[in-house]
């Protein structure tokens, strides 16, 4: 986002969503239903999408410990990290990933040109990053109606509001992780879906730039 000044006016330009290019097409459907059927997500109960580098301020870890604790729990998700970094890197979230015992139930796809077949593969979006300032990335995920679960940091009270279009919880906490993702699978999907979807165009759509 950026502040603008207008004369004695100080006002905020968000970063925007041109529209045009969130539309679930039949190619990017086909292209999301290949995707699907590959890494046979129907074994579980919900997909979290996540588009970030991987880096250890975003925090990657924290959704790995959440996602091993849910498991423990009976809960059966999955998990897409959409984002490239040193291989070092992503070899040790992946060991870790398989010492907590949730190695089968990640999917690291590594950078991509185009992440729109992942955002609609998936059932919300996920964020776990320590500091940010204002995501592009789940911006983009709230204009295909997905829910975002985020981090409470920078400017992602502006975006999401907790139990509407998604929840908020505090970094560095897979706990409040947790109980953000089961509060998740227990609401009224298609009404966060379809308030992610208002929010974004109504707060963020191209139109609200000019």
């Amino acid at each position: 986002k950026y502040f603008i000044k207008d004369g004695s006016r100080l006002g905020v330009l968000y970063n925007g969503v041109n529209f045009d290019k969130f539309i679930r097409s039949t190619e990017l459907l086909d292209e999301s239903k290949t995707l699907f059927n590959k890494m046979e997500l129907q074994k579980f109960s919900a997909t979290f999408v996540t588009v970030a580098q991987l880096r250890v301020e975003k925090r990657h870890i924290d959704i790995i410990k959440a996602a091993a604790k849910l498991k423990s729990n009976g809960h059966n998700f999955g998990y897409l990290f959409v984002g490239a970094g040193e291989i070092e890197f992503e070899n040790q979230l992946k060991q870790i990933a398989i010492d907590y015992g949730v190695g089968d139930d990640f999917y690291f796809i590594g950078q991509v040109s185009d992440p729109r077949a992942y955002l609609i593969t998936a059932n919300a979006f996920l964020l776990a990053s320590e500091s940010e300032t204002f995501s592009n990335a789940a911006l983009e995920a709230m204009a295909f109606s997905l829910p975002c679960i985020m981090t409470n940091v920078g400017g992602a009270s502006e975006m999401v509001e907790s139990g509407v279009n998604g929840y908020l919880f505090r970094p560095h906490d897979s706990e409040d992780l947790c109980r953000k993702i089961i509060q998740y699978s227990q609401a009224d999907k298609a009404k966060l879906s379809n308030n992610a979807y208002k929010i974004a165009n109504d707060k963020f759509g191209y139109g609200r730039m000019v």
